[in-house]
């Protein structure tokens, strides 16, 4: 089961969850596993898709939508500037990485000790149909959140919370991403409960305006999102629309085991981090900070790889790479095939066609200075 410990006592849907006091960069501590698919699995069911995957398309993938992006990624919606949508594959290295990419290979590596993937998120675009309900702030952290006086609500069966399969949150992290077409903006929610005519979030909620020009720091240091690093989690979602398209156009999300993590400490382009104030069960020297972008090597053999559908990961992972965004065990995230027009059933043979690679694959872009916040108060922007 999936579960945040968190700084202060927090009922979720009756279940109360262990709650800690930590000094510094720690408002929420991962303990995350197995969503979906577990160590094994498969994808989804079969079901129709397009072409297999190849050349990328001259242009994005998805349901277009005539005033900005389409409904294969919710990366499209956000300017070119925007830091998930920028090219890395020039980017220099940073001095470091060499040496964490080492100490990650003598913790374990990856979860589970290989690259699975995690179809279980998804994101609902909303339409001239969607319904809007009241919100109801169920104990979030505030000043972080932000608190929509309604939420968009996906139809019944096109869009559940995360590890839930429903509306009900079952204790897990229970995200709800949707893309706001009509007030242009992206709303993602953690720990997210629902009946039809209530939205409720327990932990986090936070609105990302497509238009906005965003700082350095995003909405806010020490602030944390639906997600641990700060970050919107959507735009790093690869979808099966764009695998099918021959081409990933955006970073991806990522996450690792606690204990690869640099305990209390993140890159930019993160601003929020976890860790108990001792420390125990995160990395203390040579960790993975929240926010660092690791890089395929360029020399990497892709063809080798089992599958087309793995090639266009693979591509994506060398010319945009992976960010750290969270904790956990299953590495990277897609989204999942609910609403897609292609399957992740003909695109890939199962959630490991990428287990052949490896760490030492990988190199870390240039992440700065480590930021190692000494207050838990977020400032917002």
């Amino acid at each position: 089961m999936l579960m945040r410990i968190l700084g202060t006592s927090l009922v979720i849907q009756g279940l109360l969850l262990l709650a800690i006091s930590f000094a510094g960069c720690n408002r929420e501590v991962e303990i995350r596993s197995s969503i979906e698919d577990g160590p094994g699995g498969s994808p989804s069911s079969p079901g129709p898709g397009p072409r297999t995957p190849g050349a990328p398309e001259s242009d994005p993938p998805g349901t277009e939508d005539p005033s900005s992006g389409d409904t294969a990624s919710a990366a499209s919606w956000f300017g070119p500037n925007m830091f998930f949508n920028q090219s890395v594959r020039n980017s220099p290295v940073d001095a470091q990485s060499q040496t964490i990419i080492n100490a990650l290979v003598s913790r374990g590596g990856w979860g589970y000790g290989r690259i699975q993937i995690d179809f279980s998120i998804d994101v609902y675009f909303t339409d001239s149909s969607t319904i809007r309900v009241p919100f109801l702030n169920g104990g979030m952290y505030l000043p972080d959140s932000d608190v929509p006086s309604a939420v968009p609500m996906a139809p019944s069966g096109t869009a559940g919370f995360e590890s839930s399969g429903g509306r009900i949150c079952d204790g897990g992290d229970c995200h709800y991403l949707v893309v706001d077409r009509e007030k242009r903006e992206l709303l993602e929610s953690y720990v997210s409960s629902a009946s039809s005519s209530q939205f409720q979030s327990n932990g986090s909620l936070a609105i990302w305006p497509f238009d906005k020009s965003y700082p350095t720091n995003l909405r806010g240091d020490v602030c944390t999102s639906a997600d641990a690093a700060g970050f919107p989690i959507a735009p790093m979602l690869f979808s099966a629309d764009e695998v099918a398209s021959g081409a990933i156009r955006h970073a991806i999300r990522f996450i690792l085991p606690n204990n690869r993590i640099q305990c209390r400490t993140y890159v930019r382009p993160a601003t929020h981090c976890t860790g108990p104030s001792n420390c125990v069960g995160w990395a203390t020297t040579n960790g993975v900070p929240y926010g660092a972008r690791f890089r395929l090597r360029a020399s990497y053999p892709v063809d080798t790889l089992p599958s087309a559908g793995a090639k266009v990961i693979a591509r994506a992972l060398q010319e945009y790479g992976m960010i750290l965004s969270d904790g956990g065990n299953i590495a990277l995230t897609a989204q999942s095939d609910r609403n897609s027009t292609a399957k992740w059933s003909t695109l890939l043979n199962g959630s490991r066609d990428l287990e052949a690679v490896q760490p030492g694959d990988f190199e870390m872009v240039e992440g700065g200075t480590r930021l190692k916040p000494n207050s838990i108060d977020c400032v917002r922007n």
